[in-house]
């Protein structure tokens, strides 16, 4: 719990560090022939962190870097509180960014680094000294204004670069990858840290990520972006309950995929017979029709497993199993070569490998359905 004096600054610092709206309004964005953002409209409410994520080339950083004013869409518009920024430099829009390099100084000292920002603004010497000083307790350097970034830890560089941007402060903070550089451990305290910071400052923030754990937790909306598009945009929950695609549900987290034929619907319940022999049923909101090619997207830990045949259960061999903490992560594979994991806990009963199980659905397992992709039929 922060002390008074640090709440005192924090409070006095929230002040000035209001969150601002920001919309995306349809840009698009080639190079050359290649379209990195298409169309895109993404409207981020003023105080929330927003995730970019995707599978490199998606056209996420891009994006960023069109809302930042380094690259000039050629078509749309980047409005904050509701006002075109597009004519600005990036200078001018006074939006923040930490990049995944930290780019500080390595010849100024942390204050110093800090208070960069504030000179080249012209700030006058007493309010960039006072500055400094809150930005540094904010983000728990005291005792540490004096050293170079090459006497601090990677966190504590990162926690400098966060000071530096929030000093002036940003109407937007952009963080373009800023944890990817950090080992496991400080990667999860400065996922907290930003968390901390920007619910403090009601900062409105947008992140831009490849790490699927790292946007689920830090983020308050998950903007799912493939080819130039955006997929799917909702709560971290939604995205990994609901996928709204094929390529969401394989992208979030892990995810087993049964392709089969619808045999029958009844009261919103589909029963799928499934390719690799066996079939499920399934709730589903699509539009399905008796015969329609299906792909079922069930999440590992949505499946249980039997030691004989159970209604609507599928066949497998058991591979391999791996203990990690209180659970067990199994692999298993079908008649026809495709490989399924499933989670259970750890105190499950040992699976001989090469035995064969059957996997059912959980009770009130959620299980997306989607067409079968045209290149699967």
């Amino acid at each position: 719990m922060a002390d008074g004096a640090e709440q005192q600054n924090l409070e006095e610092v929230s002040l000035r560090l209001a969150g601002h709206t920001v919309d995306v309004d349809a840009v698009t964005h080639r190079y050359g022939v290649n379209v990195a953002v298409d169309a895109v409209s993404l409207g981020i409410q003023a105080g929330e962190i927003m995730a970019l994520l995707g599978p490199s080339g998606c056209g996420k950083t891009t994006l960023l870097r069109i809302i930042a004013g380094f690259v000039r869409q050629q078509a749309g518009r980047i409005l904050v509180d509701g006002r075109a920024i597009d004519d600005l430099p990036p200078n001018r829009r006074n939006i923040g960014i930490v990049f995944q390099s930290y780019a500080l100084f390595p010849h100024m000292t942390v204050a110093e680094n800090v208070a960069y920002g504030l000179k080249a603004r012209g700030r006058p010497n007493l309010e960039v000294r006072e500055r400094v000083a809150k930005m540094i307790d904010v983000v728990r350097l005291g005792g540490m204004a004096d050293r170079l970034p090459r006497q601090l830890s990677g966190g504590q560089q990162q926690r400098v670069a966060l000071a530096r941007v929030l000093a002036v402060e940003p109407s937007v903070l952009l963080l373009d990858e800023p944890f990817s550089a950090l080992d496991k451990s400080l990667r999860l305290d400065m996922q907290i840290e930003i968390k901390r910071l920007q619910r403090e400052f009601g900062l409105t923030a947008i992140l831009v990520t490849h790490d699927q754990d790292e946007a689920m937790s830090v983020a308050d909306r998950i903007a799912v972006m493939n080819k130039g598009r955006i997929e799917q945009c909702d709560t971290p929950a939604t995205v990994y309950d609901r996928p709204a695609s094929l390529f969401v549900s394989g992208f979030i987290g892990s995810m087993n995929q049964f392709p089969g034929t619808v045999d029958a619907i009844s009261n919103g319940i589909a029963r799928v017979s499934l390719d690799d022999g066996g079939s499920l049923q399934a709730s589903t909101l699509a539009a399905l029709q008796v015969g329609d090619r299906v792909v079922l997207a069930v999440r590992p830990e949505q499946l249980a497993l039997h030691d004989s045949a159970v209604q609507d259960s599928v066949p497998v061999r058991h591979r391999f199993a791996l203990p990690i903490g209180p659970q067990t992560i199994h692999e298993f594979e079908t008649g026809q070569g495709r490989y399924i994991k499933v989670i259970e806990p750890r105190t499950g009963a040992p699976r001989q490998s090469e035995s064969t199980i059957w996997l059912s659905l959980r009770p009130g397992a959620i299980v997306a359905t989607f067409p079968m992709p045209i290149e699967r039929l």
